[in-house]
């Protein structure tokens, strides 16, 4: 499955998308692999906490290895590997 990471930090959005076999196995790779430098979660080291009142959405923050603040929303994403584009 892939799931879609929208990071807002230092005043700038970066999307991004991973595989996972879930969220957490998804955040492991958004932590090794993701171009916002993540750092260590504030709360726990377990995953993501579900959004209250949405289904298959998840948020997390913290605080990155310069001490920037971060929140990370993320999202269980269908993806259509063949859309076209409007020119």
């Amino acid at each position: 499955m892939t799931f879609t990471f929208v990071t807002e930090k230092a005043g700038s959005t970066v999307i991004e998308q991973f595989p996972g076999r879930d969220v957490w196995d998804a955040t492991r790779n958004w932590y090794r692999q993701s171009q916002t430098r993540p750092g260590r979660p504030l709360f726990d080291d377990h995953g993501a906490n579900p959004v209250t009142g949405a289904r298959n959405v998840w948020c997390r923050s913290g605080i990155d290895p310069k001490g920037v603040f971060y929140v990370v929303h993320i999202v269980a994403t269908y993806v259509i590997h063949s859309v076209p584009r409007p020119e």
